[in-house]
């Protein structure tokens, strides 16, 4: 390791990219560490980044991960101010202001800069049919999103976020819808597609699939009534669903079961104003199970809130925090 501890302003902007790249899960914790070892002014400058992350963010540990655009500006912009540290002049209102309607716009359009590279997608609380060109119709979840390309060999999707329902025309073109790191590949089907944190869900409900996933050694194919699931580290499982609880989301209501408590909140959060936020990690991963009624997500949280033992803390703009 060579240099000194005082990071240089290149140094700094380096560490708020690798920062936002890492929330954003494009960047590994190896290769983190291999940048840290390179030199001590490294540390300092991620240290800096995390004391200033720690100080500014809203409580909750997903705040604007998506944003990755907005979130840099909005490190650079307090990085600027708290190094400062002087009287309010016009360049530094500036700055608050900026800052100030970021978070604004976070709380009103979290998905702003995903959803201009989108070709479909649904609001808070809609359900959205839309017809493909090839003919295949997919139904978005509220607050999902989908990136289509015809052009290729392929008829090639990808869902950005949510969850969607496809059912696909017949075609020599195969259909594949990317999810998170996994892929399902049709021909002419019935399915419906979750993303999780951490994964996804796949469900089969006419036809055939084939799933590809990272740690499997061969594409896992599915049956109607089958489910495929990774919600972590852990290998996929594949196990037989009541199709009808299964795709119950369709109608508004919404069944679980060993589900990690962060992916059903991030499910009722898209039926809602505003954002849920988890205090920790642990709760977020607690597992729970049954049913909740989407169609009146208010009463939804509270029955959630009832059954597990959570404190709900509101804050202005529609935030709310969940704690144990």
């Amino acid at each position: 390791m060579t240099g000194d501890r005082h990071p240089t302003e290149p140094q700094r902007a380096k560490a708020r990219d690798l920062f936002v790249r890492l929330r954003g899960r494009a960047l590994s914790k190896r290769e983190l560490q291999v940048w840290l070892e390179e030199d001590p002014a490294h540390v300092a400058a991620w240290a800096e980044v995390e004391a200033l992350w720690g100080e500014t963010r809203a409580p909750g540990e997903r705040l604007a991960e998506a944003e990755a655009g907005a979130l840099s500006v909005y490190l650079a912009a307090m990085d600027r101010g708290a190094r400062r540290r002087r009287v309010l002049r016009g360049g530094t209102v500036a700055v608050l202001a900026l800052a100030i309607g970021l978070g604004g716009l976070w709380l009103r359009q979290p998905h702003l800069l995903q959803d201009l590279g989108a070709d479909y997608a649904s609001a808070r609380g809609e359900r959205r049919s839309v017809s493909l060109p090839d003919g295949s119709r997919v139904l978005l979840d509220a607050d999902s999103a989908i990136r289509v390309d015809m052009d290729g060999p392929d008829r090639l999707l990808r869902l950005l976020r949510g969850a969607a329902s496809f059912e696909v025309t017949r075609s020599p073109r195969p259909f594949r819808v990317r999810f998170g790191k996994g892929e399902v590949t049709v021909h002419g089907t019935v399915f419906d597609v979750r993303l999780l944190e951490d994964g996804g869900q796949i469900v089969l409900r006419q036809g055939r699939v084939s799933v590809r996933y990272p740690g499997l050694p061969v594409e896992q194919p599915l049956v109607p009534g089958e489910q495929f699931s990774v919600d972590g580290p852990g290998r996929p499982s594949v196990e037989a669903v009541d199709l009808a609880e299964a795709s119950g989301w369709q109608d508004g209501r919404f069944a679980f079961y060993r589900m990690r408590l962060g992916d059903l909140v991030a499910t009722l959060e898209r039926y809602l104003p505003g954002h849920i936020l988890i205090a920790s990690r642990d709760l977020g991963d607690r597992r729970v199970s049954g049913s909740l009624d989407l169609d009146h997500p208010e009463a939804a949280l509270e029955s959630l809130r009832d059954t597990v033992g959570l404190t709900i803390t509101r804050l202005p703009g529609s935030v709310r925090i969940l704690r144990p």
